[in-house]
């Protein structure tokens, strides 16, 4: 649960890839690991064309996101980091993201809705975007 966030079905789909990895009647950290990459690499065609449809902008706070949920997007670190003019671009972008539900606040935090692109963004699976 803590990789697959709280959603039951992103629970639901690492179990049964995690499930499917495993050789042996006990599930160990290396097998959920396995189960993740699986999943992300069953999805990633979908990622690929969803995040070739972001702007730049976009891209950079969903990875930013992705590597570091935030419950305050418009600090000045958050935006230093994404590389965008200031917070107004900011929220602009998140305001994109989270209509398109590929953002989501969460206990007043901002993060990628979905645990397996946040992982894909990071790089977990073997190919991730290069911007």
């Amino acid at each position: 649960m803590e990789v697959a966030g709280p959603v039951p079905d992103d629970i639901q789909h690492l179990a049964y890839e995690t499930f499917e990895a495993a050789s042996v009647t006990e599930i160990t950290p290396a097998d959920v690991k396995v189960g993740l990459a699986t999943a992300i690499g069953r999805l990633e065609n979908l990622y690929l064309d969803v995040y070739g449809l972001l702007t730049t902008g976009q891209r950079r706070v969903l990875r930013q996101l992705a590597e570091q949920p935030t419950a305050t997007p418009g600090s000045a670190d958050f935006v230093r980091r994404t590389g965008l003019a200031n917070a107004s671009s900011v929220k602009k972008a998140l305001d994109v993201l989270i209509d398109a539900e590929l953002a989501a606040v969460r206990g007043g935090v901002r993060q990628v809705a979905d645990p397996f692109l946040a992982a894909w963004l990071c790089g977990i699976a073997s190919r991730g975007p290069s911007t």
